[in-house]
């Protein structure tokens, strides 16, 4: 827009000759005139049109000039618009005062010098274009500040979804500036390290995650993320250790990658996740492995030696020897099924794909059951088996519950002496006191406590909170069973802890071990347990 634009003018006069007069004078203006020859006349042009100016006459029949004035002033929309009072009588002040207490901003005396009229007019229409050109300029500004502001909107929700995904992310993002120093954490990050955000800002990469580094400009002592801020390049590590608040160290994952902006470093971002899970199952990969290739081997040595010494006919004259080289070939069979039993039992407890079956059990017939399960290995390892049933009726899975009271019971026989006794017990434990501290909030009362007690060489004490996880197997030698899969316990804590107890275990070496479980009385999709 500019000041030279076409405006209206409004001329009100009730009479012809000084409209036409009037308007010849404004002529050369070059704007829009406009004649009204009535209060009435005027009033319907001032609906249609906007004006910069109104020249009006005071003298007019039916509504003189006061009384329109005071109708335009009283509009909102032409409240703001300049009239010129145009007479030729009443040149008395109070007169005047009146034109201007109804709005006039200025008064003209007939007869009219023209250039005063042109002068006076064109400072009003100079005034209205301006006045024009800021409400333009200003709707343009509040446009721009709503899109602004939209866009704002806008930034503030993207930059919302970047914080809920940055938050939610589980690997640990760290941020930083050229110099390394500390810019941003993700919550994983400092859940991770240890630290609070506002600890850690600030200060620099190398002395937060790994200070066994040095920051110095020696390239072959800059720790690979530094080296990222010198070389612009993408480091990347399988397996590093980055330190926590506390001073230890957790096995990671990492990449370092610089941030550029216009080709020149910026900083680095650093995303990173702990490995120790992972490790863990590699290194219990590698333990199957090698419980496969050592425990399976054995059995299948024990299956192959005999029927291959049978069939090429070695001992077709001693039918005596012929059947113990079967028997020997039967009990290789019969361990290669129990470790494969063992496998499979744990992988579907892990999984939870071994669905437990409850029903209402009789303890004493579970004990009895396991007790006649390994009265042969018993027999054959000379050692006595004590049993104090309880008959006790509980909701329980009672195939799982006797693998697991026949693994601890043969578990007590295999590290037993001959002549020694293994005992198996149970009792009801109404209230927590019986129990280490420890222990108490999380047992559920009333409860069935199973104990399983041998006169072996028992268990170190720094074995006793492992000998429960997978392929950790307890030094057997001198034992009288040779083999085991180190899954036996494993499989109990998994039954144990699926029917909603708790075992553990106390030894002292040369003396002997105890083995404990609880399974609760009340379970929460049966009755409540009822005595006979």
């Amino acid at each position: 827009m500019n000041n030279t634009s076409q405006v209206n003018i409004l001329i009100v006069d009730d009479r012809p000759a000084n409209l036409m007069a009037i308007a010849e004078t404004l002529a050369p203006l070059g704007h829009n005139i406009v004649k009204a020859s009535s209060g009435e006349e005027a009033l319907k042009h001032l609906l249609q049109q906007e004006f910069a100016v109104i020249l009006l006459d005071v003298q007019m029949p039916t509504m003189d000039g006061f009384d329109l004035a005071t109708i335009i002033h009283s509009r909102p929309a032409t409240c703001h618009t300049p009239i010129l009072f145009i007479t030729a009588i009443n040149r008395d002040e109070r007169y005047v005062l009146k034109g201007y207490s109804v709005g006039a901003v200025d008064y003209l005396l007939k007869p009219i010098i023209p250039e005063i009229l042109l002068a006076k007019v064109s400072v009003f229409i100079d005034l209205f274009n301006k006045t024009t050109e800021l409400k333009y300029r200003a709707e343009q500004l509040r446009i721009a500040n709503q899109a602004l502001q939209e866009k704002e909107q806008e930034i503030r929700r993207i930059n919302h979804h970047h914080q809920l995904i940055l938050d939610s992310v589980g690997e640990g993002i760290y941020g930083v500036d050229p110099q390394g120093q500390t810019t941003f954490l993700n919550p994983a990050a400092t859940q991770m390290l240890g630290y609070t955000l506002e600890e850690v800002i600030g200060k620099q990469e190398c002395l937060i995650l790994h200070p066994d580094f040095k920051t110095n400009d020696e390239s072959d002592s800059l720790c690979p993320i530094c080296a990222s801020l010198k070389d612009g390049s993408v480091h990347y590590s399988s397996e590093s250790e980055f330190q926590r608040k506390d001073g230890s160290c957790f096995p990671v994952e990492y990449m370092s990658t610089p941030v550029l902006e216009k080709g020149k470093i910026v900083g680095a971002v650093i995303t990173f996740k702990d490995i120790t899970e992972r490790l863990s199952i590699e290194e219990m990969k590698e333990n199957f492995i090698s419980f496969a290739s050592h425990e399976l081997r054995n059995p299948l040595i024990m299956i192959h030696g005999p029927l291959d010494l049978i069939l090429r006919g070695t001992f077709d004259q001693q039918p005596e020897k012929v059947k113990q080289m079967l028997e020997l070939a039967l009990k290789g069979t019969e361990r290669m099924m129990q470790l494969v039993n063992d496998i499979l039992n744990i992988q579907r407890l892990n999984s939870g794909r071994f669905i437990l079956n409850k029903n209402l059990c009789i303890a004493s017939d579970l004990m009895q059951e396991a007790i006649h399960d390994v009265q042969s290995f018993a027999d054959q390892s000379e050692v006595s088996l004590n049993v104090d049933p309880v008959s006790i009726q509980f909701w329980a899975d009672p195939y799982a519950i006797n693998l697991t009271l026949t693994n601890l019971v043969n578990n007590a026989i295999k590290f037993s002496p001959p002549h020694t006794t293994v005992y198996l017990s149970a009792e009801v434990i109404e209230t927590p006191e019986r129990f280490p501290l420890s222990f108490q909030s999380k047992i559920s009362f009333p409860c069935l406590l199973f104990t399983i007690k041998d006169q072996g060489r028992g268990i170190p004490t720094d074995k006793l909170e492992i000998i429960f996880e997978r392929f950790q197997q307890i030094d057997m030698s001198g034992s009288r069973q040779k083999q085991g899969s180190g899954l036996g316990l494993a499989i109990c804590k998994s039954v144990v802890e699926q029917h909603g107890g708790l075992i553990w275990a106390e030894s002292v070496l040369n003396q002997g071990s105890i083995f404990y479980f609880t399974l609760p009385l009340i379970d929460r999709d049966s009755e409540n347990a009822i005595r006979d």
